[in-house]
């Protein structure tokens, strides 16, 4: 072997170790899905706009990671626009953005101090917020004193009661992702009942609902009469009524909220 040939280094590329989707819960330099510029964080939920039933004055979106869905709002109706967001990151990006970013829960604000006034907010997003909320009761019960006799909710909350997550679990499984159903940051999980049960109880009425239907279940059509029976592995669900089927194929259930008693 000559000199030369002697002197040839060969570059050894350590191999990167896997990463688990629980290692977001424990590590704040995490760069994937839910990056403060990646579309998790940075998406308008202009879809939500379908359901307000009047033009945003102001408008609070809680959760607002960095302020897209509140933006949208207030290029779109003039509304002052305001935000809750506790990640410091998204929160310095939202502040950017909106005319108030306030970075604690929603039942620690003081209106003398953090700049929300009483009465005085007329629009609510919960834009898949409430399932990362350690207690929603309470913060929906403190965000009564900031609404407006007129004050509109809109939420998207995901939906437990979804075929395919019952499957999963008849199969022995509970995969957390880094989003979706079992997103790993999820802390509350409801089906269509419970939300209706979270409002009620904490003092609103759910006025209208829309959804998001799972494409893992486009083979079932939820129109038709009387009640059909479903196979899906080895879940078997007997005597299924068409409405149902409809909370079986949904991935997250979109609503509108008033304050009060229903009508």
């Amino acid at each position: 072997m000559s000199d030369q040939e002697s002197d040839i280094q060969i570059q050894v590329i350590p191999t990167r170790p896997p990463r688990y989707v629980w290692q977001e819960l424990s590590d704040p330099s995490y760069v994937g899905n839910k990056a403060v510029d990646a579309p998790y964080n940075d998406r308008a939920r202009r879809e939500l706009f379908d359901y307000f039933a009047h033009p945003p004055r102001v408008v609070l979106d809680i959760g607002c990671a960095t302020g897209a869905t509140a933006l949208a709002v207030k290029e779109t109706y003039g509304a002052r626009a305001i935000g809750i967001e506790l990640d410091p990151a998204t929160a310095a990006k939202a502040a950017e953005r909106l005319d108030l970013v306030i970075t604690h829960p929603i039942e620690q604000v003081e209106p003398s101090e953090d700049g929300l006034q009483l009465a005085s907010v007329d629009t609510v997003i919960l834009a898949d917020v409430i399932e990362h909320m350690y207690d929603p009761w309470k913060a929906l019960v403190g965000l009564h004193r900031f609404l407006t006799p007129d004050a509109q909710l809109v939420a998207s909350i995901p939906n437990l009661r979804n075929l395919w997550l019952m499957h999963e679990v008849t199969e022995g499984r509970w995969q957390y992702e880094i989003e979706g159903l079992l997103d790993v940051t999820h802390i509350r999980f409801f089906t269509f009942r419970e939300m209706h049960r979270l409002f009620a109880e904490t003092g609103y009425h759910i006025e209208f609902v829309g959804r998001n239907e799972d494409p893992r279940a486009g083979h079932l059509n939820p129109v038709f009469e009387g009640t059909i029976n479903i196979d899906a592995g080895r879940l078997r669900l007997n005597a299924m009524t068409s409405q149902e089927v409809v909370e079986l194929t949904t991935l997250q259930f979109l609503m509108r909220v008033r304050p009060g008693a229903a009508a």
